[in-house]
């Protein structure tokens, strides 16, 4: 959901967003974690939330 005030104030509004991380099964086996996939796994997803804003101003004159 978009919520636009002007061209220079804008809002961003994402209730529902996923991730899913993908990494070399190779790359998790010496007892580390990559990217947060824990030791021995290949993947991870994650499920939230997102707000985003933009918002434009003039900080100086001549710049």
């Amino acid at each position: 959901m978009l919520w636009k005030k002007s061209d220079n104030l804008k809002v961003n509004i994402a209730p529902a967003t996923s991730r899913h991380i993908v990494v070399d099964k190779n790359l998790t086996e010496p007892n580390e974690a990559y990217f947060g996939v824990e030791e021995g796994k290949s993947t991870r997803y994650e499920l939230g939330a997102s707000v985003g804003a933009y918002y434009k101003f003039n900080l100086m004159e001549d710049i």
